[in-house]
């Protein structure tokens, strides 16, 4: 069959959810696989070989575009409304691209918390008021079916859409193969996916369900962010990311999705008219604000860019400076026999084993190291960012 079905390298998947989005006659379903990853399923019997998933699909692509570094534009940025800064993951650029967008008569395309299911998902606003939703950084997988089958389907409205690279790029497949050019396309720096099963084991200790769920706080510094729940009895509860074990876990790269290791799209930005992200590094190392890196691609990314600057403390910088301190371009190795272990565990909501597993693999000295970081975020924030400074200038 001319479709996705081909399973030579199945595991490259990324979960994007546009070969479901796109097929005429819905032949493809995405459903969450036994690890918690979203995988499509086909129904051969409905299939009509037309090819069309296959022609936006990221494993099937053997020519991927890497990016001439000098076309590319990158700046620090935040926002000048401080509260807004407090508010958001970084430098609280994405709030302003999104409010431009509306009023250039553009849908977003962000996403939201979904509080019946504990689930997260892509959805569409053209309500200024209500981009709230879309703000924090969310470290799993995100489904992604309706909207994008909403901007597909749509000839007449304009989407702006902030997501992953590998989402991005099957957008830019998609409008390259039916020449549109209704789409604004933001991507931002990605260290890789968990599967929907950390975060239902992580929750499950919980007290669910959650009236409200806010990501990437910066209660204890931009560097030191954390989750915030109310929970049904309007109770908060602040998980910390020092020796947190949904935090630890993700950030252990050891239940990412399989397309991740080896992912080409989050080291390129050909695909996207805007990258955002945090400006990591030495830098801004002291800083307990929040700062963004941009990477400006496009004249329609440029354009925007140019409209919200007015709002933001903007600096040009070196495209690798952002680069040095993010996972572009870099490889990512894994213990295969400890990822398969933890998935196991997570799909059985046993978090703690999970946990365990990682925390046992790690040498003396990556402990030590550990344990240290771990004092000096328990320190006032003001000394926090005394300490960073000087260890990045050391």
């Amino acid at each position: 069959m001319n479709n996705i079905a081909d399973i030579s390298n199945y595991d490259q998947c990324t979960s994007c959810g546009m070969c479901s989005a796109i097929c005429p006659v819905e032949a493809i379903q995405i459903k969450l696989d036994e690890n918690g990853f979203y995988r499509p399923e086909i129904n051969e019997e409905k299939c009509i070989a037309c090819g069309k998933c296959k022609k936006i699909c990221y494993r099937f692509d053997q020519n991927i575009s890497l990016t001439a570094k000098k076309n590319v534009h990158a700046y620090s940025a935040v926002n000048k409304d401080k509260e807004l800064v407090r508010e958001c993951s970084s430098g609280a650029i994405s709030e302003e691209i999104m409010k431009a967008c509306i009023k250039h008569g553009y849908k977003v395309v962000g996403v939201e918390y979904d509080y019946e299911k504990d689930i997260i998902k892509t959805t569409t606003t053209s309500d200024v008021n209500s981009i709230t939703k879309y703000r924090g950084s969310k470290y799993f997988q995100s489904y992604t079916v309706e909207a994008f089958k909403e901007i597909t389907k749509n000839k007449e409205d304009k989407y702006a859409v902030i997501g992953t690279p590998c989402q991005i790029y099957a957008l830019r497949k998609w409008a390259e193969e039916h020449k549109k050019d209704n789409l604004l396309l933001i991507d931002f720096f990605c260290h890789g996916i968990a599967p929907v099963s950390l975060w239902k084991s992580y929750i499950k200790e919980f007290q669910s369900p959650f009236l409200k769920v806010d990501f990437r706080t910066k209660d204890y510094g931009w560097h030191n962010f954390a989750t915030r729940f109310i929970d049904a009895d309007k109770k908060e509860i602040l998980s910390k990311r020092t020796n947190d074990q949904f935090y630890d876990l993700f950030f252990s790269e050891l239940c990412f999705n399989n397309s991740c290791y080896k992912c080409k799209a989050r080291s390129t930005v050909e695909y996207s008219d805007l990258r955002i992200g945090d400006f990591w590094g030495k830098r801004y190392a002291s800083n307990m604000e929040g700062v963004s890196a941009v990477i400006v691609n496009t004249k329609k990314g440029y354009e925007i860019f140019k409209e919200i600057s007015p709002y933001l403390k903007t600096k040009k910088v070196e495209f690798e400076e952002i680069i040095s301190a993010q996972s572009y371009g870099k490889p990512r190795e894994y213990d295969a026999r400890k990822r398969e272990q933890i998935l196991d565990y997570l799909k059985k909501n046993k978090i703690k084993e999970a946990y365990k597993v990682y925390y046992n693999g790690l040498s003396v000295k990556v402990k030590t190291l550990k344990s240290a970081k771990n004092m000096i975020k328990k320190c006032p924030i003001i000394i926090q960012s005394r300490v960073r400074g000087i260890m990045k200038s050391v």
